[in-house]
């Protein structure tokens, strides 16, 4: 949804991501593919990935 991005401090990692969406899914957070900051796009990243901006994330959890 590109009408109410999240916003996060500079250097938030993807698990902080996971975090500020719910707890639950933080917790249960396998990866993500990033589209942006990522060597390609869509590429799948670890949870300790940092974000920059205008990053494009999608969260996969159990």
């Amino acid at each position: 949804d590109f009408s109410a991005p999240f916003v996060l401090k500079r250097g938030s990692t993807v698990l902080e991501l996971a975090e500020a969406v719910h707890q639950d899914i933080a917790e249960k957070l396998r990866y993500a593919k990033v589209w942006g900051s990522a060597k390609f796009p869509g590429q799948p990243v670890e949870k300790s990935h940092i974000l920059q901006e205008g990053d494009i994330v999608e969260l996969h959890a159990d």
